[in-house]
């Protein structure tokens, strides 16, 4: 029997359903659910991506290895040419010279080989600062460096040091820091001074060619190598540009460039409409556009009251694009930096034309140093005062969707006023979302590989892996999701064979940034603050806190800021708190409900009854637009939301509608990004034309009126457990013409019979609740499992070894000394408190630990000094670790750090030939490097117990599935498969988690058990404990 795939796809998990279809195409029966739970791949404190992390560690140890690299081979061409002993105790005498001293003595006395040779090692050590255009750009800290390193230039002029070494001989010889160290803090912090490579540059040819007087030896191929370690420096790895969609062959374009300014601008202006209530919106003439275009090209943001006012709009006009979270259209951000200021880019930024002012700005951005930037601005035209001047200037980052020459061949249709959609195929594109391949594969392929194209990040190569030939998203979490859509829907395939039809919702979490999360988390705590006002509220009054009282709330609240504005806005009569809840007043769907099925609060508002009587089944306009008060609604309005206030207007329905004259369509289509992008991946195994995506927009209404809130034991939707998600790709399999027709004809029907909105509606099928409830119960989630070992193998303090203590503190740590402000006086020390190992600087802080204040401590330790009146930073203490992991050099085998490992791999429960059950920890570190725990020669592995592994307890009827949530010493947190949110899971018992030990397992007859993408329990059986 052919069947429908329903599919509900969020940031971290896949519901799915399969649906009967009969003869018709229409759902006649339920034949499974399921749900697929993963990580996002992103961190769940800041919701930044994992992968950030992980390139910071990596870079690390990059910039490590390639320093030890070019140290190694610095002193090995020292050592050829003779500049550096070869014995290792000669090499250690010449290591105690004092290099400052000898780097301010090198431009006026002979230095022995050795000594020159210890001076360019010194060199190498801190070699300075190399400014990059292309990195540098937006870099804070970079900014500062370059600040300080132009401080110290003109130090070095103003003081009369001949080289950078010599000022720091004389920093150092009055005990002053030589190093570049950030004073102040938060947005004042800055470095007093900062070397730059082009000044120890400078100083080595200066000392080379001063000691080449005095020595023979110093030859111009000795100079050249010596100076080609020291300088070199590896070139920066471009990073890959994306593909424009519509120019497969060409790279998406630089956000900074003007033309893309350009297109951006004339995309708002094409979209901008005046808006007057109770009257259709009305778009820009030629001329109005051209005046906002041109103050918005010559970089200046306008704000709609600005606009309003270039325009002569004073009868209270807005517009479509305004709202709370959008006050001003933005101008051209480039030319605001360029030429927005007085300077001598003002007057040559206009006289340029576009294309040159798009190859200036492309040499701003791909230029790697100034003065190659200065020569192609002055090759271009651009006079050498102003290309100095532009140097120091920040530009946009980021690229485009489309590439230089597609926005060329679409902007002038943009700007003459056509939309997006209809300015690409006037400019000989096809329709932006026309997708034309249609070969159905027998199962889903890597993602890439159908939407290469609007990936654009591909290499092409056949050789690459996938991810590399066709490109991924960059957004991880849309990454992680459409892999696990494949797993999902090719599992189904397997099992059920090819779908006949396909719909699918993408919640909209699923492309949000870090930022985006942060704000819409942000807006739920604000939301969850004002529900909880609104409760008191209606405590204080004695109403029932119920789901309606709550919504006339705050449908009271949404009509007007002011109280006093609150009033029913077809008959202007006010609306007190009092009145609210006396029977008066009923809510009104704005925009008919049985035309728009849209019961959001944005088409809602509290009106009296017997006004809505008067509407009834009516937009605004038609029921009181003939009539005289329509002026009278047309003021009352203006204190409402913009959201609610374009739908009193003439042509509100139609503009509800949109592209989709018909209203069912609106409802089956969702024309988001990410939406179209999963539609079309999915056509690959269906026929393109029974693939549809929904926007959502009734799921929860759906839901409610089918009777599915029940199935997980809740009141309303029960988010605790991740069932939700099945019954919601269930929701979604219903939504279809026929459903959503049977949805209309209800509305109609409630609305003749007074009522406000539809009751429940009848079942889709006969038995569709018994079917619904006994798939649900049959549920198996399945969690992704990865029993890879990834994460962190040591934890990042390192510690030395400390031998013959008898205290028995064996290991030695740097840390910050303003940690110290919360320790007690060494003599009557914190439990667990390390001690510092110098004596003499364990007296002194003492006493500065017996301050009363914590603020005068942590004052006092800020500017700490030692005796030898040098600032101390950090201090050597001394401590008491075990479990520590050695890490030894590889020449000698010699132990020269210890680290901590960081967390568990997994837990190995063994049985030793007397049956005890012995557990075994085994750490990341241990994994990765192949370390096997010790154990008895005879034991048996009983289980191998990673994080997201599923163990089953008992057998046949009486089996349960448990989730590892935990590995400790020795025990493992299990949880129910089921439980998304344990404090809010209805059944505590099923919520409450197991703390198991070895025994435990033995007791239950524990086996760890496989589960595929779609809920499959792959069983072994119980083990011989």
């Amino acid at each position: 029997m052919p069947y429908r795939l329903a599919l509900d796809i969020g940031a971290n998990s896949i519901g799915w359903a399969l649906l009967n279809l009969d003869s018709a195409g229409r759902p006649c029966g339920l034949r499974d659910l399921g749900v697929r739970v993963f990580p996002d791949g992103r961190n769940p404190k800041d919701k930044s991506s994992l992968a950030v992390a992980r390139r910071q560690a990596r870079a690390m140890r990059r910039r490590r290895d390639r320093y030890l690299q070019r140290r190694a081979a610095l002193l090995n061409a020292l050592t050829r040419f003779g500049l550096m002993p070869v014995g290792e105790a000669e090499r250690r005498a010449v290591a105690q010279l004092d290099p400052y001293a000898l780097r301010a003595d090198a431009l006026h006395r002979r230095l022995e080989p050795a000594e020159l040779g210890r001076v360019i090692f010194h060199l190498n050590q801190r070699r300075g600062f190399r400014s990059n255009r292309k990195t540098d750009r937006s870099n804070e800290e970079r900014s500062k460096i370059r600040e300080a390193g132009d401080r110290l230039r003109a130090e070095l002029t103003r003081g009369g040091y001949p080289t950078l070494g010599a000022f720091l001989a004389e920093r150092h010889a009055r005990r002053a820091g030589v190093r570049a160290r950030l004073q102040g803090s938060g947005a004042a912090a800055y470095y007093p001074f900062y070397p730059t490579r082009d000044l120890v540059a400078a100083e080595f040819d200066a000392i080379w060619a001063a000691q080449a007087q005095w020595n023979p030896m110093l030859t111009e191929a000795a100079r050249d190598t010596l100076r080609g370690i020291l300088l070199h420096q590896r070139p920066l790895k471009p990073v890959p540009v994306g593909r424009c969609w519509l120019e497969p062959g060409m790279e998406r374009a630089a956000r900074a460039l003007p033309t893309v300014q350009a297109f951006r601008i004339a995309q708002d202006l094409a979209h901008l409409a005046i808006r007057m209530p109770g009257q259709p919106d009305q778009r820009l003439s030629d001329k109005q556009r051209s005046v906002l275009r041109a103050a918005l090209e010559a970089g200046r943001d306008l704000s709609f009251d600005r606009i309003r006012k270039m325009l002569g709009l004073v009868n209270g006009e807005t517009f479509n694009l305004e709202s709370a979270a959008r006050d001003k259209l933005k101008g051209a951000e480039t030319a605001s930096r360029l030429a927005g200021s007085k300077g001598p880019w003002r007057d040559i930024w206009t006289k340029l034309d576009e294309a040159t002012r798009d190859a200036a700005v492309t040499v701003l951005l791909e230029a790697e140093d100034d003065a190659e930037a200065v020569a192609e601005l002055v090759r271009l035209g651009v006079p050498e005062t102003a290309a100095e001047a532009a140097l120091g200037i920040t530009l946009p980052e980021g690229h485009a969707a489309l590439s230089l020459k597609a926005m060329r061949a679409i902007l002038p249709c943009l700007r003459a006023g056509r939309r997006y959609s209809d300015a690409v195929q006037d400019a000989g594109y096809a329709h932006h979302s026309d997708d034309r391949d249609s070969e159905i594969l027998p199962a889903l392929p890597y993602y890439g590989e159908v939407l290469a194209e609007r990936l654009g990040t591909g290499t092409g190569v056949e050789t690459d892996p996938p991810e590399r030939r066709y490109g991924r998203a960059p957004n991880p979490t849309v990454h992680v999701a459409l892999n696990q859509l494949r797993q999902v829907v090719n599992a189904l395939i397997r099992h059920h064979g090819q779908p006949a039809q396909i719909v699918v919702e993408v919640l909209r979490d699923l492309g949000r940034s870090a930022f985006e999360r942060s704000q819409e988390e942000r807006r739920q705590a604000e939301n969850a603050k004002a529900n909880e006002r609104r409760k008191q509220i209606l405590r204080d009054y004695g109403q029932a806190v119920n789901r309606r009282n709550l919504a006339f709330l705050r449908l009271w609240e949404e009509q007007a800021k002011d109280p006093k504005d609150r009033i029913c806005p077809y008959t202007g009569e006010l609306i007190g708190i009092t009145r609210l809840f006396s029977g008066e007043v009923e809510e009104d769907h704005i925009l008919p409900f049985a035309l728009t099925l849209d019961d959001s609060f944005a088409n809602r508002v509290l009106v009296l009854r017997e006004a809505n009587r008067r509407k009834a089944r009516r937009t605004p306009h038609e029921a009181f637009g003939h009539t005289a008060e329509w002026s009278a609604i047309l003021e009352r309005i203006k204190v409402l939301p913009e959201a609610k206030r374009w739908r009193f207007a003439p042509d509100a329905l139609e503009r509800w509608k949109g592209e989709n004259a018909d209203f069912l369509a609106r409802h089956l289509t969702d024309s988001a990004y990410l939406a179209r992008l999963a539609r079309r991946y999915l056509q690959a195994v269906c026929d393109r034309d029974q693939v549809w995506a929904i926007p959502g927009r009734l799921t929860a209404l759906l839901r409610d009126k089918l009777g599915l809130n029940s199935l997980l034991g809740a009141g309303g939707k029960n988010r605790a457990d991740h069932r939700h998600h099945a019954v919601d790709a269930l929701v979604v399999g219903l939504c279809d013409r026929g459903l959503l027709q049977r949805v209309t004809t209800a509305a109609k029907r409630a609305e003749e019979e007074g009522r406000r909105l539809l009751a429940a509606l009848p079942e889709p099928w006969l038995g569709f609740h018994a079917e619904a409830a006994a798939a649900v119960a049959r549920i198996v989630v399945s969690h992704k499992q990865d029993t890879g070992p990834q994460g962190r193998l040591l934890k990042e303090t390192a510690y030395g070894p400390v031998e013959g203590r008898e205290d028995g503190r064996n290991v030695r740590v740097r840390q910050p000394i303003e940690k110290l402000a919360d320790w007690q006086p060494s003599d009557r020390p914190k439990k667990g408190q390390a001690l510092i190992a110098d004596p003499e600087l364990r007296r002194r802080i003492d006493a500065v630990l017996t301050l009363p204040d914590l603020k005068e401590r942590r004052a006092a330790l800020a500017n700490f000094h030692d005796a030898a009146g040098h600032q101390v930073r950090r201090v050597r203490t001394l401590e008491r670790q075990s479990l520590l992991v050695p890490l030894r050099d590889q020449r000698n085998g010699r132990i020269y750090k210890l680290q901590a490992p960081g967390e568990n791999h997994c837990m190995e429960i063994w049985r030793e030939p007397d049956g005890t059950l012995v557990p075994i920890s085994v750490t990341l570190f241990d994994a990765a490097t192949g370390r096997v725990p010790k154990r008895h020669p005879a034991a048996r592995r009983m289980l191998r117990l990673h994080k997201n592994d599923v163990v089953a307890f008992g057998v046949g009827e009486a089996r349960r599935l448990f989730l590892v949530k935990q590995v400790w010493e020795g025990l493992v947190v299990l949880t129910d498969l089921r439980v998304a949110a344990a404090e809010d899971f209805p059944d505590r018992d099923i919520a409450r988690p197991i703390y198991a030990r070895p025994h435990r397992f033995r007791q239950e007859a524990a086996r760890k058990v496989k589960i595929d993408p779609t809920g499959h329990v792959l069983d072994p059986g119980p083990l011989p404990w």
